[in-house]
């Protein structure tokens, strides 16, 4: 079965592996790197995944601009270090495996629990708090101040308050911000 990707793991890159075997085949790093991932993609591909017996040099040569000993030494280095086992990518199994940590079916369980839900209804945590929390807080300070003078007559209050009231007669209408940032027009 072939699959469409693989695992590349943190690190590849910054291996001392890698640059000990370019330091044995007498080729660069970035070399031996490309190499390296050219073989993953080929064992991914084959079948089984994790052969490289049928990898073709000349080809990567030709694709890398490189020279087909260049990319021998490369391989013959890195069957010596154990990276290459048999034909393969040593512990292919161990680094590709076919089976993931159990995504799939944490996936489905999720999937048949919103089949089971009602489409409308809001997760338990927007179910009792939500409501609660907006209507006190967005319309608690607006209703205190403009029913607190409701009723009663313009000489009633502080003397403070019929100041600024005095003041503020002629001017066309105020605006009132409560705490969750609603306006409202005063009065």
């Amino acid at each position: 079965m072939s699959m469409d990707w693989f695992r590349w793991y943190h690190g590849t890159v910054s291996d001392p592996k890698l640059a000990l075997i370019a330091k044995k085949a007498g080729q660069p790093r970035p070399v031996v790197i490309a190499v390296w991932i050219a073989l993953l993609e080929h064992a991914s591909q084959a079948e089984p995944r994790g052969d490289i017996s049928d990898f073709d040099i000349e080809t990567l040569a030709v694709a890398l601009d490189i020279d087909d000993d260049a990319i021998h030494s490369i391989i013959t280095a890195m069957t010596a270090k154990g990276m290459i086992v048999d034909g393969g990518i040593a512990a292919w199994d161990e680094r590709q495996p076919q089976r993931e940590d159990g995504a799939a079916e944490r996936a489905k369980a999720w999937r048949e629990k919103q089949k089971q839900q009602p489409a409308n209804t809001p997760n338990a945590s927007e179910r009792g708090r939500t409501p609660r929390y907006r209507y006190r807080y967005r319309y608690r300070y607006r209703y205190r101040y403009r029913s607190r003078n409701r009723g009663k007559s313009k000489a009633k209050g502080s003397a403070r308050s019929r100041e600024i009231r005095a003041h503020t007669q002629d001017l066309p209408s105020l605006r009132f911000v409560d705490h969750a940032g609603t306006a409202s027009m005063g009065q």
